[in-house]
């Protein structure tokens, strides 16, 4: 048993004051007897109760007391006042008034206590329940990144292995030799993907564009964000019938027509 958060946990307040249950009381009463730190503190909660209530109380002066004696008449033999009953009388009332003084005591120093161990507990609460939110809210974004992941790689493997597609290397032109774009094409479907090997990181104010060379003529097929961390397909415009894949650096927003001295990557489709 950890004594030091027992004793501060209000139990034996709570004890003193009377509002525990049979059982509980049982168990304070032998922790009393059992632990010397539980016996000492529960006894200086009872001296505190006791001179606290003492200096609440006011003792009646002498000629109050002789005043209300007097007032009162005797119910047999004139002028003699019945004595025993009137001392009786005021013990009783004053015994009462002490207890009823002491227990709303006990009452008030156990409320507060009680009031503030709670207050520190939910306050204990709501930064673990904030916490486990933050937490709760990083997981589902990185479970929902990986998944995003998953899914966009069992994608491209089932595109590389379906015969269906056809690969097209586009190879680097003499402005950028180094240069490498793969192109995927599906005659039956029309869907066109590309995995971008090497190209230069664009300027801000410029972006990739991929074309279609459809009898001669140049077909615009969507825009392209190179990432070099990022070797994924990425799906562009359909195409029907596409002779070559090419792809030029144009301004960003992309171009009517291709920018044919900026053009980095061209590749023909085998018949």
């Amino acid at each position: 048993m950890d004594l030091k958060e027992y004793v501060s946990s209000g139990i034996l307040e709570l004890y003193a004051s009377g509002n525990l249950t049979e059982n509980e009381s049982t168990e304070v009463e032998n922790n009393i007897r059992t632990y010397p730190e539980i016996r000492s503190e529960y006894e200086k909660i009872q001296k505190t109760i006791y001179l606290t209530s003492l200096a609440d109380l006011q003792t009646p002066s002498s000629s109050v007391k002789e005043s209300i004696l007097n007032s009162i008449k005797p119910s047999g033999k004139p002028g003699y006042p019945v004595m025993e009953n009137i001392i009786v009388s005021e013990r009783k009332v004053s015994s009462s008034f002490n207890y009823l003084m002491a227990a709303s005591i006990v009452f008030l120093v156990t409320s507060l206590i009680v009031n503030f161990y709670l207050w520190n507990r939910l306050g204990e609460a709501d930064n673990t329940i904030a916490v486990l939110s933050d937490q709760k809210k990083i997981i589902t974004q990185e479970y929902e990144a990986v998944n995003n992941k998953l899914h966009t790689a069992k994608t491209d493997i089932e595109i590389l292995h379906d015969r269906n597609y056809k690969a097209i290397d586009l190879k680097g032109m003499e402005i950028s030799p180094t240069s490498n774009v793969m192109a995927y094409w599906n005659p039956e479907t029309k869907k066109v993907f590309v995995e971008v090997k090497s190209l230069p990181v664009p300027p801000p104010d410029k972006q990739y564009q991929l074309w279609a060379i459809c009898q001669g003529v140049p077909v615009d097929l969507g825009l392209m964000d190179v990432d070099p961390s990022d070797s994924s397909l990425h799906e562009m415009k359909d195409m029907e019938n596409p002779q070559a894949f090419a792809v030029t650096l144009e301004p960003k927003g992309g171009s009517v027509n291709p920018t044919m001295d900026q053009m980095y990557v061209m590749g023909e489709i085998k018949v």
